[in-house]
């Protein structure tokens, strides 16, 4: 194993709120080359002045930013998505604990093998990170969304696009605009509403 120092920026990023880096590089006064190059993972310095200034424009501790991985780290555990359910409002549907904006979901089908739900996240809306025991599959219909994956990697997806997202995988979603989307997991989450 590698031992290394990862910049967790673009997960905080989404969870913030924040929709490019351009934009947290004005809010942190920083050039937005600088930003890029701590949210890519190409650089291995940063001063305590720009990890104040980050800290700063995101609301956050520098814990929240770096990791270690390497010998003798204790694994990162992202929360599961059923922690992510506010509330249940009725059989087979549920409110998102999401930080800005409305997130919600309703199942269409639920057994062991597999869960399908209908979900709707406003505009500006992150689901923050979390991670499932299942294989999903998002399918996007109406509106974009950014998919920022646990190891900083991130993409944008618009209508009619499929993201795949393996078991165990620590990720985030950024509802670009108000997003529509049907996800699947294989075997059926918990997470997902519906009755079994």
């Amino acid at each position: 194993m590698i031992e290394q120092i990862k910049f967790k920026i673009l997960e905080i990023m989404a969870q913030r709120g924040f929709r490019t880096r351009k934009a947290l590089a004005e809010k942190a006064g920083l050039p937005a080359w600088r930003v890029g190059a701590y949210a890519k993972g190409e650089v291995s310095l940063i001063s305590v002045e720009t990890l104040k200034s980050l800290c700063r424009a995101l609301q956050c501790q520098p814990g929240d930013l770096l990791s270690y991985e390497g010998p003798g780290a204790a694994p990162e555990e992202s929360p599961s998505l059923e922690s992510l359910v506010r509330t249940s409002k009725r059989d087979g549907f549920v409110e998102y604990d999401v930080s800005e904006g409305t997130g919600f979901g309703n199942g269409l089908f639920a057994a062991d093998e597999v869960a399908v739900q209908r979900a709707f996240f406003s505009a500006g809306t992150v689901l923050a990170e979390h991670s499932h025991s299942e294989t999903e599959v998002l399918v996007s219909y109406r509106g974009r969304f950014r998919l920022v994956m646990g190891d900083g990697s991130e993409r944008e997806y618009v209508p009619g696009e499929v993201a795949l997202i393996l078991p165990g995988t620590a990720h985030s979603v950024v509802a670009l605009d108000d997003w529509w989307v049907i996800g699947i997991t294989v075997p059926g989450s918990s997470g997902y509403p519906g009755v079994r």
